[in-house]
């Protein structure tokens, strides 16, 4: 299958030669360099599977190695697959935070145990949805709402007791009028 979308470090553009690498478990199923298109840095992937799997991303890049929280599943009966946008942190931001197209998203403690909190910041009057799924892609949590400018701070409390999210990987789906990402949360 073909993956293609934006790339980011701490938010921006990345400068210089890198190259994204696709994973599944620890086995590399796909590599690619990045483009500069517009002052935004892209990839292309094909994505190599027999199954559908779950796939992560590391970036290699200036002598260092980046691990992504952006989750996707690998369908090798598709043909191509759009990623929103494949985000990664240096360690300069310890609640792991993005900044991207408008939007300041963190997403803490994480790994997470008993609660988790979304906090995100809007340049503009949105509608703002944030969706938890497990791996097999049952819905366990879902909010929406019309969201002013400003920052906004959603925690959830009671992961284990009031949401039943076993220890384990759960993909958190956020989405306003200006950006959408996934996003791996793992719950301990």
């Amino acid at each position: 299958m073909v993956q293609y979308g934006n790339v980011t470090l701490d938010g921006l553009p990345i400068d210089g030669e890198a190259v994204v690498g696709a994973f599944v478990n620890d086995e590399c199923r796909g590599q690619s360099t990045l483009r500069e298109a517009g002052g935004e840095t892209f990839v292309t992937l094909v994505i190599n599977g027999e199954e559908v799997e779950n796939v992560t991303f590391n970036l290699f890049h200036d002598g260092n190695t980046y691990t992504s929280n952006t989750l996707l599943v690998n369908n090798p009966g598709g043909i191509t697959q759009e990623v929103w946008g494949i985000q990664f942190q240096s360690n300069k931001n310890p609640n792991n935070g993005l900044i991207l197209n408008g939007v300041n998203l963190q997403v803490y403690p994480n790994p997470a145990e008993e609660h988790l909190t979304v906090a995100y910041e809007l340049n503009m009057h949105s509608k703002v949805s944030i969706t938890i799924l497990d791996m097999l892609g049952k819905v366990i949590y879902t909010y929406q709402k019309m969201n002013e400018a400003g920052l906004h701070r959603l925690t959830l409390e009671g992961m284990k007791t009031k949401y039943f999210m076993n220890e384990g990987t759960y993909i958190l789906k956020f989405s306003s009028d200006e950006y959408s990402t996934t996003y791996k949360i793992i719950i301990q």
